[in-house]
């Protein structure tokens, strides 16, 4: 045996870092259930929650500071998309029509609807619409 390894064996580090183990094993306290379980007590319990709430709430922060740069970048034409006075006079504007025309298109899309993918063309149109509501509050928002 080499003089170095005899220094290693007789070295005692590691029973000291066995008893700290052993020491910190005892602190924690260990509840059994009434099934036998054993629930530990941790503050690890609630972090992953936390994180997945936090990661949320950024990831929205994210999206609505993107929607102000792009609403301050390109500014949508509200009044355009508005009726006129001359076409809100008017027994049909065009643009009442094309309004018509998609609800109508899509209240028939969600009665004719029968399979699987139907019904998901079905919730695709009303997200679609559900965006494009939530889009113009936001905008209306920051103007």
């Amino acid at each position: 045996m080499e003089p170095w390894e005899d220094e290693l064996l007789l070295d005692d580090d590691f029973s000291e870092e066995e008893e700290d183990a052993e020491e910190q094993i005892e602190k924690t306290s260990l509840e059994m259930d009434a099934d036998g379980f054993a629930d530990w007590e941790d503050a690890s319990d609630g972090a992953p929650e936390d994180e997945t709430l936090e990661e949320a709430l950024a990831e929205e922060r994210t999206l609505e500071l993107e929607s102000e740069l792009e609403q301050d970048e390109h500014p949508r034409d509200y009044n355009a998309e508005l009726e006129d006075e001359e076409e809100e006079a008017a027994p049909t504007s065009e643009k009442r029509l094309k309004r018509e025309i998609r609800a109508e298109a899509l209240r028939r899309l969600e009665e004719a609807a029968r399979t699987e993918s139907d019904f998901l063309t079905v919730v695709d149109e009303w997200n679609k619409l559900d965006r494009n509501r939530e889009r113009r509050e936001r905008d209306h928002e920051n103007l």
